[in-house]
């Protein structure tokens, strides 16, 4: 019995799963309704971090943004921007 790489297998289960996908996702497509941004919050998260992490450099700033949809998700994006001044 011949052993597959890693490699091979990948491509392999690849291409019988792409078989039948676009058909799939159009028809997901068709379903779907439009959805709007019914809120967006902006907020600052400050993390207490002692001096020995500070003067390492570890990030201890944050800002996060919540928005919400009609279809009732929320979604939060994190970005990290500075250490202890």
């Amino acid at each position: 019995m011949r052993l597959f790489t890693r490699r091979e297998l990948f491509a392999a289960a690849g291409c019988a799963l792409a078989g039948g996908l676009p058909e799939r996702v159009w028809a997901l497509a068709r379903d779907a309704r439009p959805v709007k941004i019914t809120g967006i919050d902006l907020f600052d998260v400050e993390i207490p971090v002692n001096r020995e992490e500070a003067d390492s450099g570890k990030l201890c700033r944050y800002t996060v943004a919540r928005i919400d949809t009609d279809a009732g998700v929320r979604r939060n994006s994190v970005r990290a921007w500075s250490t202890v001044s």
